[in-house]
């Protein structure tokens, strides 16, 4: 994806992109968890910003969502529910 800027920001996220497909391909289930709440857009380099259009990008496909996290202390509770989705997705396999 272009629009960036900034070279390492738009190397990385270039790459990031071109792997989605081999990973859905790959995988049975994706989860992405973003922590944070400074989101940015494609085009910023600051690598502290969440591109949360890029995490939903690869959520999306095989079975899966993205999730963003403001507060770290509630991470345990979100990872929960993801593993409770994948439990109940093995058990109606």
């Amino acid at each position: 994806m272009s629009g960036t800027t900034c070279n390492a920001t738009h190397t990385r996220r270039t790459d990031t992109v071109n792997a989605i497909p081999a990973l859905h391909a790959a995988a049975d289930t994706v989860y992405t968890v973003g922590l944070g709440n400074q989101t940015g857009t494609p085009a910023s380099c600051n690598p502290y910003e969440l591109d949360t259009a890029l995490l939903t990008q690869i959520a999306e496909g095989p079975p899966g969502d993205y999730k963003q996290v403001i507060d770290a202390s509630t991470l345990p509770a979100v990872f929960q529910a993801i593993a409770w989705k994948i439990a109940g997705r093995a058990l109606t396999q």
